[in-house]
């Protein structure tokens, strides 16, 4: 369980080669299970030259990331 019951997926072409919008915990991980295996991410960092902030619970910052066909690049909020 990685993600909170209320939480939310923005996808920009990368996974679902549409932009898409996934709210709540199965909607996020029925995306990720019908994806990941065709567009395999990797890769995962801090994006180069931004860092990571924290405040109170709250952990954000920039990603970069790879798949099978592409880059990318993704904020990202952790509670």
């Amino acid at each position: 369980d990685c993600f909170q019951e209320d939480c939310y997926w923005r996808d920009l072409v990368t996974f679902t080669w549409n932009i898409k919008t996934m709210e709540g915990r199965d909607q996020v991980r029925d995306m990720l299970k019908s994806q990941l295996s065709n567009t395999r991410p990797s890769h995962f960092a801090i994006a180069k030259g931004e860092d990571a902030t924290e405040s109170g619970e709250l952990i954000e910052g920039w990603i970069s990331f790879e798949t099978e066909v592409a880059r990318g690049f993704g904020h990202v909020r952790l509670k």
